[in-house]
């Protein structure tokens, strides 16, 4: 539950202000772990923001996405591929 909170808590820093690259180090960190991932995830894909920019994932998440993809595949992929 603590993983997810923190995740609500970066996903509202994000939509605040989606460059802000102190939230993507946050961000990146969270998803050092599995319980983080989830975390972050859920508040990520549950929030409700659905203004057509909530749509679109923003940059600096993507990229640390692609980032963290690369640095622990094993993680990250799975977790994300599953329903």
């Amino acid at each position: 539950m603590k993983q997810v909170q923190h995740g609500t808590h970066l996903s509202s820093a994000l939509q605040e202000d989606p460059t802000n690259s102190d939230i993507h180090e946050s961000i990146k960190a969270q998803l050092g772990s599995s319980d983080g991932i989830r975390g972050f995830m859920v508040s990520y894909l549950t929030s409700e923001d659905t203004s057509p920019e909530a749509l679109t994932v923003p940059d600096g998440l993507a990229e640390v996405l692609r980032e963290k993809t690369r640095s622990n595949p094993k993680d990250l992929v799975p977790l994300a591929c599953t329903s």
